[in-house]
């Protein structure tokens, strides 16, 4: 097997350096794709290579904390409400997300110096704003008109293409 496999790479090799020196001796293409003109030869045995010399160490980026309350219409703190930062291509991670205590508290912490928070609770209007750091940011949250009704008409939907 260890005999074929070198057999292939032998003949690819050939092939690949055949085709550069024809295009480079008649100046056209062997065919319609333009073919490297740079060969790279192929072993089947391992060859050592150099490794690398190890990268300095980036200074690692300075965490700092976020933190602010979550309340409703009424001022009333909200519980488990999801706070979480939004990247630059409207992501989220894992490391960057946690939920509200019982008194609406949240505590975030983030190496993005400014991040944009996105405030998300089930019956309630999502918000997004711009967080700073050492100030504290109360978000107040809206409940959606309708939500119950909303909700069941979807889950109704849902189960509708789910039959079919």
């Amino acid at each position: 097997m260890k005999s074929f496999v070198q057999f292939i790479f032998g003949m690819t090799s050939l092939f690949l350096s055949t085709a550069a020196v024809a295009q480079s001796a008649t100046g056209t293409p062997t065919s319609t794709r333009t073919m490297p003109k740079t060969v790279i030869a192929m072993s089947a045995t391992p060859v050592a290579m150099p490794s690398p010399a190890p990268a300095a160490p980036a200074a690692p980026l300075e965490a700092k904390d976020f933190k602010g309350t979550v309340v409703d219409e009424l001022g009333e703190p909200l519980a488990g409400v999801v706070v979480s930062v939004v990247s630059t291509k409207n992501q989220f991670s894992a490391a960057t997300t946690t939920t509200t205590n019982s008194e609406g508290e949240y505590l975030l912490r983030t190496t993005n110096a400014s991040p944009v928070l996105q405030v998300s609770y089930a019956g309630y209007e999502d918000i997004r704003q711009q967080a700073t750091y050492a100030h504290p940011i109360t978000f107040q949250l809206q409940a959606i008109d309708n939500y119950e009704r909303q909700l069941k008409k979807k889950v109704k939907a849902a189960e509708k293409a789910w039959h079919k």
